[in-house]
């Protein structure tokens, strides 16, 4: 028994408190949001837009746009692997795996975290705020149901958020404005009454639990500068 106790005290319990509190708050905030926030930040918006705002958020939902961000990293990353295996670029290695890792992490982050975002939207399936303004309805529907109860979460929000997180991965310098311009198109989906304010704080959660769990694998280890039906190999 005396001799568990060492390994039972080295145990680092940080990490299971650190991951219970990154799943428990964000569910406590987006419940928080749901009873009381929601319906009545949609009935405000819908009270006081004009035409111009509502255009206006619409165009600026458009910059979510995943091919924007997905075409442009895909190109950087099949460029720069094939570089890394040109003899007279070696001077640039350092540069060319940098490129690899990062324009890897924008992809896999946008491809789990779209997966996730369209399995949600399919089983939550709540309804979306013209329902509450049309006929009153504010709740979900049986999963699977389709549009218009495919409301949580916001796939515009989570590019967007996911396209910040990637790239404050690159520059932490520019973390502050590119979340800023990530939360100017998560409230444009707000303001455009196509999702409630909780759809946009839950594609947050999601691209920058995405971002991080691919960051940290990345960074580690060196399989990511290998070519992709090689990376499980030894």
């Amino acid at each position: 028994m005396q001799e568990l106790l060492p390994e039972y005290k080295n145990l680092n319990w940080a990490t299971p408190i650190r991951w219970f509190w990154r799943i428990f708050m964000p569910v406590c905030i987006l419940a928080a949001l749901a009873i009381w926030g929601d319906a009545a930040i949609v009935q405000m918006v819908y009270e006081y837009r004009t035409v111009a705002t509502h255009y206006l958020a619409i165009n600026i939902s458009k910059l979510a746009n995943p091919q924007f961000y997905a075409i442009p990293a895909l190109g950087i990353y099949v460029a720069s692997l094939i570089a890394l295996s040109i003899s007279f670029l070696q001077p640039w290695k350092l540069l060319l795996e940098r490129l690899v890792r990062q324009s890897l992490l924008m992809l896999l982050a946008l491809l789990t975290g779209g997966l996730v975002t369209f399995a949600l939207k399919h089983i939550v399936a709540r309804g979306r705020p013209t329902l509450l303004l049309e006929s009153e309805f504010y709740g979900i529907s049986m999963s699977f149901t389709g549009a218009p109860f495919n409301s949580f979460p916001s796939s515009h929000a989570f590019t967007a958020f996911g396209v910040a997180f990637a790239l404050a991965n690159i520059m932490p310098v520019w973390r502050v404005p590119l979340l800023l311009a990530a939360s100017m198109v998560g409230m444009s989906r707000v303001i455009a009454l196509e999702h409630f304010l909780s759809d946009v704080v839950a594609s947050a959660f999601i691209a920058a639990w995405c971002v991080n769990i691919w960051s940290a694998r990345i960074r580690q280890s060196n399989w990511a500068l290998r070519q992709p039906w090689r990376w499980y190999r030894g």
